[in-house]
């Protein structure tokens, strides 16, 4: 499911090149600005029992979805599965933050920070929807707030200690204009 959340870019040719029945292509009328609006929706019109979401500007390896799913298999006393990421700039080549592990601590993620991202997720579709979804009210942490909220209900996830996603370091995506804010004050 590919959901354009109203980009400049023009999404559907690209969509419409994979003959494929199974993929489904949702453009959203305005921008929302919300990712949490984009991810509810992509999740209302999924079919399967898990569901991943990838970022435009976020790469998967190719056995992202694979290492997750089977991690899940092992253990289905678990909502989710996640794996590592790496951060990189828009080459694609060179690394700007080193890859970042954990595994679950319920504990860490309610009093010092996330360490999962969106991309890094496999969830069970079930879960989400039991909650609400993605929070639209929350901008900028919305996967903190859906981990953390996990980590309320007492639910657990995996960690697979693997890199499977890439991460865009660019002026434009939010963690480097959060960081850049964070910075700012830090020198004020």
């Amino acid at each position: 499911i590919v959901v354009d959340a109203a980009s400049s870019a023009d999404v559907r040719p690209v969509v419409l090149r994979y003959d494929d029945p199974r993929l489904r292509w949702l453009r959203l009328g305005v921008h929302t600005g919300s990712p949490a609006l984009v991810r509810n929706a992509g999740t209302l019109l999924a079919e399967g029992a898990y569901v991943a979401y990838l970022d435009d500007d976020n790469a998967y390896d190719p056995r992202h979805i694979s290492e997750l799913y089977s991690a899940l298999s092992r253990d289905p006393t678990r909502v989710g599965a996640y794996g590592d990421r790496r951060y990189v700039r828009m080459d694609r080549f060179s690394i700007c933050w080193p890859v970042r592990s954990r595994d679950w601590d319920p504990a860490w993620l309610l009093t010092q920070g996330n360490y999962i991202d969106t991309s890094d997720l496999l969830l069970r579709r079930d879960v989400i929807l039991q909650m609400g979804g993605w929070n639209p009210s929350i901008r900028g942490f919305e996967d903190w707030d859906l981990v953390g909220r996990i980590a309320r209900h007492g639910w657990a996830m995996i960690h697979v200690p693997l890199t499977l996603t890439e991460y865009t370091c660019h002026e434009g995506n939010l963690f480097q204009i959060l960081y850049r804010k964070i910075r700012k004050k830090s020198l004020i």
